[in-house]
C-alpha cells in the first residue's frame, strides 16, 4: 500500500485516566474522582536563537525557559480538590457540611501530581509532576449542563523524586513513564 508507514497498533490509545494528588515528596494517592476525557499535558521550551553571518543564519538555539502543566476537567463537587487547584484555601468537613474559604493567602500550596492512563494494549502511562502548584484559577459555570471543574497544575523545579532520590538537572520538572505489559 502506498504512503502507509510502519506502525504498531499496541501504541494506539484513547480515553481518560485517573488524576492523583498528594503531598510533595511522596507518590500521590488522593484520587480526585471522575474526570472528562481530554487531559492535556503542555510542555514548552522557549529558545533564544543564536544568529550569525551576513545574511544571518541560525547557528544554535539555547533554552531560556521550560514550563510544563497538566490540565484535567473534573466533574465531581469536591471542595478539597478545588482548594488544591487554587493553591490555597481552608477546607473543613463536619458531618454533612463541607466548606471552602479563601482570601488573603500570599503563597501557593505545593502538591505532587500523577495522571495514570491505561492504553488499549494494557500499557500504563504515568505522567509525574514531582512538584506543582495549582493554577490559582477556578471557573464554575452553573448552567443546565453537567458542572465541570478545571484542574490545572504547573510544574516547579524539584530536586528529588517521590522516592527521595536526587533528580539530575535534566529531569526536574516531570517524567512520563510507559510500562509495557
Amino acid at each position: 500500500m502506498y504512503n502507509l508507514p510502519s506502525y504498531d497498533v499496541k501504541n494506539f490509545s484513547v480515553g481518560p485516566g485517573i488524576l492523583y494528588v498528594g503531598p510533595i515528596g511522596s507518590t500521590p494517592t488522593i484520587d480526585v474522582g471522575i474526570t472528562r476525557a481530554g487531559a492535556v499535558m503542555t510542555v514548552e521550551r522557549d529558545k533564544e536563537k543564536v544568529m550569525a553571518g551576513s545574511p544571518q543564519h541560525m547557528i544554535d538555539a539555547i533554552a531560556v525557559s521550560e514550563t510544563a502543566q497538566l490540565e484535567v476537567t473534573g466533574i465531581e463537587w469536591n471542595l478539597s480538590n478545588l482548594s488544591r487547584v487554587l493553591g490555597a484555601g481552608i477546607t473543613s468537613h463536619t458531618g454533612a457540611l463541607e466548606n471552602l474559604a479563601l482570601g488573603g493567602e500570599l503563597s501557593f500550596d505545593k502538591v505532587a501530581v500523577m495522571y495514570r492512563h491505561v492504553t488499549k494494549a494494557g500499557h500504563t502511562i504515568f505522567v509525574k509532576l514531582w512538584e506543582a502548584t495549582g493554577s490559582g484559577r477556578m471557573v464554575i459555570n452553573f448552567n443546565e449542563r453537567l458542572h465541570e471543574f478545571p484542574y490545572t497544575f504547573e510544574c516547579h523545579d524539584a530536586t528529588t523524586d517521590w522516592a527521595g532520590d536526587s533528580l539530575d538537572q535534566d529531569r526536574r520538572l516531570f517524567e512520563i513513564e510507559r510500562r509495557k505489559q
